[in-house]
């Protein structure tokens, strides 16, 4: 199933998450990390035959050189869905109602210039909005932990890591006029071995001006490791549930998860998905289990899902028994828990 449309959801960092980072977000087989005056892009990567044990993870950092700590990082476009984290079987280490939004800015990076941050399960978009007579040349961005960098004959930027390539796209560069957006030109300029510049065309210096880049990671839905999905089953107003097993961490995209990440290997997993426009949007994905091996929500591996007359996910009558070896699994009702956000999130 293709949720390449679903947006970002970035989460503000209450605790769940490293120390210096802002804001979170989860795509399809990536995740982002921002700070103050950098964006981490974590990649999964596992063999083809599924071994859980062998995955890694690939960092791309993008710092922004000799930038200014931002006045302030702020989220913007707040969304209904929250998150909540539900670590092992200690309330106390638990995080709940935890805020996201559709957007992250990161204000006066450079000054007269800020970052701002949103995008896609496909796609990270991050714009530079320069403001009127701010001097755009100041922007630069180096990129750590990457193999090469090198721009195609169509102007987009390759960036070589593990193995992959991720593409950012040709910079779309425009100023607001009478006649809407008017296009400036721009390409990328590779500085040495790691740092990207952006040299632009003739343009109006008494307008803003806003640099688009688009960082494309082409996916779809689930992560690059070991997933199985068991079974598909439909709610009302054509919501879409999921289950499944899943060793990927943290690739699957997830919004107000039960738990945060795997536990054991695997792990069971749930996902609803909302109609929107042309595509599924993402209401809850949740990791299900603890310290050990899980069948798919205890169905001994049939992963047979059901939905309920209220739209409640549920095991049908007798088709299976949990299954779980752990002693360390989250001691409440995980349907609580999501169903409880499913009526008032949407993604």
């Amino acid at each position: 199933m293709q949720v390449a449309a679903t947006p970002l959801h970035f989460e503000r960092n209450d605790g769940q998450g490293p120390s210096g980072v802002r804001f979170m977000a989860r795509g399809a087989g990536y995740s982002v990390h921002l700070s103050d005056t950098d964006a981490s892009i974590l990649l999964t990567n596992t063999p083809r035959e599924g071994n859980a044990d062998a995955r890694h993870t690939s960092v791309v950092r993008a710092r922004l050189v000799r930038a200014s700590a931002p006045s302030a990082v702020t989220g913007e476009a707040a969304l209904p869905g929250t998150v909540n984290y539900f670590r092992g079987s200690d309330p106390s280490r638990w995080q709940q109602d935890v805020p996201t939004f559709g957007r992250v800015r990161a204000a006066a990076v450079y000054p007269g210039i800020d970052a701002v941050y949103y995008g896609s399960q496909r796609q990270l978009q991050y714009d530079f909005e320069v403001a009127a007579h701010a001097d755009p040349s100041q922007i630069a961005m180096a990129f750590e932990g990457v193999e090469q960098l090198e721009v195609d004959p169509g102007g987009d930027l390759l960036i070589h890591v593990g193995g992959r390539v991720l593409r950012q796209q040709r910079p779309f560069t425009y100023q607001v006029g009478p006649n809407g957006r008017q296009e400036i030109p721009s390409r990328f300029v590779i500085d040495g071995e790691q740092e990207v510049r952006f040299a632009l065309g003739s343009y109006d210096t008494d307008r803003p001006l806003v640099i688009d880049p688009v960082l494309t990671y082409s996916s779809y839905f689930g992560g690059d490791s070991e997933e199985r999905a068991y079974d598909v089953a439909l709610g009302p107003g054509g919501s879409v549930y999921i289950t499944g097993i899943t060793a990927a961490l943290p690739a699957l995209p997830t919004q107000n998860p039960f738990q945060p990440g795997t536990g054991g290997q695997p792990d069971a997993f749930i996902a609803k998905f909302e109609p929107a426009g042309d595509s599924l949007s993402l209401v809850f994905s949740s990791y299900l289990g603890g310290s050990d091996q899980e069948n798919n929500a205890g169905l001994d591996y049939t992963g047979d899902i059901a939905v309920d007359a209220p739209g409640r996910p549920t095991s049908p009558a007798r088709r299976g028994r949990p299954t779980s070896r752990s002693r360390r699994a989250p001691r409440t009702r995980p349907s609580a828990a999501t169903t409880r956000r499913t009526r008032t999130s949407r993604a």
